[in-house]
């Protein structure tokens, strides 16, 4: 569900007729049950209760019809639920439990959109909003671990994905510099200090944090000392 999305059951690529079943059966599949009023009011606001109690079960018939069984729980009347007997693997739950940024892939449920289910729009906004947040905060985590680990590599790996993302985020120009620190590639950390200084005068008219600026200039009085020539010892009388 990360990225463009796609579900497979039995090994083949599951294909519904139209959008509103498949955002149903996404929905499903991360909260594995919805009142049934709940999903009218994400899919089917705009009409009336009738028609839209029609809709549902149309799209619930349409996923039963092309998985060729029925993957729901029996017994419920207001509320649709996966049965407990069908084992789903999802990209999404993956990274959640296991808290990995390696496995996080890209923006939630990428390129869709039902544009007049406003209830499923905001949903979805807010999905890709707490996966991505959660995504940034672990990437910081686990690059800070690497670092504390001298697994310099990864560290940057890290921090270079975030500002991806963000390159404004100074938590994370802070841990690229401090690999940098670690590598004696002073000139490259002096060179992304100033790139994040013009850049924030450039769209916010502001200054770098004073953490992130002690940071500069102590990489930068490193610099000095190791380009300065050796002191002269003094001659024993």
């Amino acid at each position: 569900m990360f990225g463009t999305p796609k579900v497979l059951a039995d090994g083949h690529a599951v294909s519904l007729p139209y959008r509103k079943a498949d955002a149903l059966l996404y929905y499903l599949i991360r909260k594995r049950r919805a009142a049934r009023s709940e999903l009218i009011g994400l899919l089917w606001a705009d009409t009336d209760t009738q028609t839209a109690q029609k809709n549902l079960r149309h799209a619930i018939y349409s996923i039963r019809k092309e998985l060729g069984w029925d993957p729901f729980a029996s017994g419920h009347r207001a509320i649709l639920e996966l049965s407990p007997e069908v084992e789903i693997r999802c990209d999404v739950s993956d990274f959640l439990e296991s808290g990995d940024p390696e496995l996080y892939g890209g923006e939630f449920l990428k390129g869709f959109a039902i544009p007049l289910a406003e209830g499923f729009e905001d949903w979805l906004v807010g999905e890709r909003t707490a996966l991505q947040t959660r995504y940034l905060r672990k990437l910081l985590e686990a690059g800070e671990a690497a670092l504390n680990q001298e697994d310099l590599e990864k560290a940057e790996r890290f921090s270079l994905a975030y500002l991806t993302v963000d390159p404004l985020e100074e938590s994370a120009v802070m841990l690229l510099m401090r690999v940098c620190r670690a590598r004696q590639q002073f000139r490259r950390a002096i060179g992304i200090y100033h790139d994040l200084s013009q850049s924030l005068a450039d769209e916010f008219g502001v200054s770098p944090l004073n953490e992130t600026t002690a940071l500069y200039y102590q990489i930068a009085d490193l610099w000095n000392a190791s380009a300065a020539p050796p002191e002269e010892m003094e001659e024993e009388e």
